[in-house]
């Protein structure tokens, strides 16, 4: 049994030196994969829990503002999934959630929508529109979005 381990140990060192890739590699910590929102917006966990009473407007679409509140963000953070869950499948979920919490924050300062949403990861540029960044640690997947409460038609 250590006589395969150390081949197998050789056989990697020889790969990595020599330039040759072993396996396809599955996305690691400080990777940033980008999404679409329109994803976390079908998850049905995240439409039971996101109110019908707040509209969510991405990047420039156009709304009607007949108020601005204020800049809105969050930096939701959720569990790296298992290996048998694909990581996508945790971003999108945690984007959801990113998104009820704007929302929430919209109701409860008195607007009715949030306008320019946008995901941003730190160090980088913002994601394109109607896109989002999932930031993967090592234990955690983390999306950061910002926005502005308003009030719409």
């Amino acid at each position: 049994m250590k006589t395969i381990k150390a081949a197998a140990a050789v056989a990697l060192i020889l790969a990595a030196t020599a330039g040759v890739a072993t396996s396809a590699a599955a996305p690691g910590q400080g990777d940033v994969l980008t999404y679409a929102f329109k994803a976390a917006l079908e998850d049905p966990k995240v439409a039971a829990k996101l109110t019908p009473d707040v509209k969510l407007f991405f990047g420039d679409q156009p709304a009607k503002v007949v108020k601005e509140i204020g800049p809105t963000k969050t930096n939701t953070r959720g569990v790296r999934p298992a290996r048998k869950t694909p990581v996508g499948e945790r971003c999108v979920r945690v984007a959801g959630n990113a998104l009820i919490a704007l929302a929430n924050d919209a109701k409860e300062r008195g607007g009715n929508a949030v306008i320019g949403i946008r995901s941003h990861a730190e160090g980088r540029p913002a994601a394109a529109q109607g896109k989002f960044d999932c930031v993967l640690g090592l234990q955690m997947v983390v999306v950061n979005l910002t926005g502005t409460v308003v009030v719409v038609e």
